[in-house]
């Protein structure tokens, strides 16, 4: 036998021990693991069990837990819109009864001044009556009209003559008491004639004029004033004349917007005293009843109550307001006088929805004809101030003074070659012409649509109403 076949017996020899010591140990295998697996409890594994069976119960659980609060919430939210609503409705009636109350307090204010109006026209009924000779005869509405209107001139001709005759008196009392030094001298004798003619003519009492003496070289001076005051006094107790209205379209200028900001750089204080006093031509501006805080920057706070009867202005508190504007004087002009761009440019609005009607109403310039269509018309004094704010100074080519005499009331306009004409006392000296009118008619005729009756220089009186109306253009 070769040595190689040894070699293979002795290979397989050691092969088949290796296979057999394997089988052994897999055999040692399975009999641990099957001692492994008989060594648990079967108790052991009931309580797993048990265990996992709770765990799910308890998911179930918490997934019922979380969808219950899932619905609670979803009620939380409907009962938070709900309280929402209510408020909202709240609120919407606690407005609605604060502007029921501000619009029955202006209804009671407005009772209580038409009940004054009728009173005051009662009053003028009967003195009318007794005035007229024949109370029986009925009187047609241009009669009784012009038969007021001379009482008014008479009136005012009467206090005229009277402020005429109190200044000369004083002026000789000053003269016959003023020391004289040296040999006295003898008056002019047609001075003293001419003088005491016209304080004969003024006081009515003819040739009972009180004996003039002067001591001095000022007598002439004196007299000379004198005869012109007489002069004036003359000049106006011409029979009166009338204006004819001037024809042709209303104007759609903004003028009064543009003069009163020229106004606010020169004269602030004067111009907002005007635009506070403009803000009562918002009457009817707004359908609806509505209040406004306004807050000018730097000047006066007043709340605003607008409604179709009429408008009032009174000092800023505490009430509720349906919004606010606030600005400088510049921006809140518009406001009062038109011309207002959609969104009051330079102004703060808050509210705009409750003022879109007052500020719609307000692009539109506002005009001195629209103030004569007031329920409630504004002052006379305010009314010429305004008007007289469209005179271009370059326009006034002469001197004068112009009395406008409405109802009991004077107001002396004083013109100035190359100056804007402005309101002066009433006590300054005769005028050169007087215009009688009433507080509904005179906006229409300082806008040239109505007539106007005029004592005295009839010119005067045109030229001034043709600087205004061409201002006013």
């Amino acid at each position: 036998m070769s040595p190689r076949i040894d070699d293979q017996r002795s290979v397989t020899g050691e092969l088949a021990a290796l296979e057999a010591g394997q089988q052994l140990r897999a055999e040692d295998r399975r009999r641990f693991s099957r001692r492994v697996t008989d060594a648990v409890e079967p108790p052991a594994l009931s309580s797993l069990q048990e265990a996992v069976a709770d765990l799910r119960e308890r998911v179930d659980s918490a997934q019922e837990i979380r969808d219950e609060l899932i619905a609670a919430r979803d009620v939380v939210a409907a009962l938070r819109e709900e309280l929402r609503a209510a408020q909202a409705e709240l609120s919407a009636e606690r407005v609605a009864s604060r502007r029921a109350r501000m619009q029955a307090a202006f209804l009671e204010a407005e009772l209580r001044r038409r009940e004054d109006t009728e009173e005051h026209l009662r009053a003028a009924l009967s003195s009318l009556t007794e005035v007229v000779a024949d109370p029986a005869d009925t009187q047609t509405a241009a009669a009784i009209e012009l038969k007021e209107r001379a009482l008014d001139q008479e009136r005012a001709l009467r206090r005229r003559a009277e402020l005429e005759l109190a200044q000369m008196r004083t002026e000789l009392e000053r003269l016959r008491e003023r020391p004289v030094a040296g040999e006295p001298q003898r008056p002019d004798p047609g001075a003293v004639a001419e003088l005491r003619e016209a304080l004969a003519e003024l006081s009515g009492q003819g040739d009972r004029g009180r004996p003039v003496t002067a001591r001095d070289e000022d007598f002439d001076a004196a007299a000379a004033r004198l005869r012109k005051r007489a002069e004036h006094a003359r000049l106006a107790a011409r029979p009166a004349v009338e204006l004819a209205p001037r024809l042709g379209p209303d104007p759609q200028t903004p003028w009064l917007r543009d003069r009163l900001r020229e106004l606010a750089a020169e004269e602030p204080e004067r111009a907002e005293r005007l635009v506070l006093g403009l803000l009562r031509a918002q009457a009817g501006c707004a359908p609806l009843p509505i209040t406004y805080g306004l807050e000018i920057r730097g000047g006066a706070r007043r709340r605003v109550s607008v409604m179709h009867q009429g408008a009032a202005v009174a000092p800023l508190d505490d009430v509720g307001l349906d919004g606010r504007v606030s600005g400088p004087l510049d921006a809140i002009i518009p406001l009062a006088a038109g011309g207002a761009t959609g969104r009051l440019s330079g102004a703060r609005v808050r509210g705009r929805q409750a003022l879109r009607p007052l500020l719609a109403a307000r692009r539109a310039p506002l005009q001195l004809g629209d103030l004569g269509r007031l329920l409630h018309p504004l002052e006379p004094g305010l009314v010429l101030e305004l008007a007289l704010l469209a005179v271009d100074p370059a326009r006034v080519d002469r001197d004068g003074v112009v009395d406008v005499v409405v109802g009991d009331e004077v107001h002396r306009i004083e013109l100035r070659r190359g100056a804007c004409p402005h309101l002066t006392a009433a006590d300054s000296g005769p005028a050169g012409v007087t215009i009688s009118s009433g507080v509904r008619e005179l906006p229409e005729q300082l806008a040239g649509q109505r007539a106007v009756a005029v004592d005295g220089d009839a010119s005067l009186a045109g030229a001034l109403l043709g600087w205004i109306a061409a201002g006013a253009a």
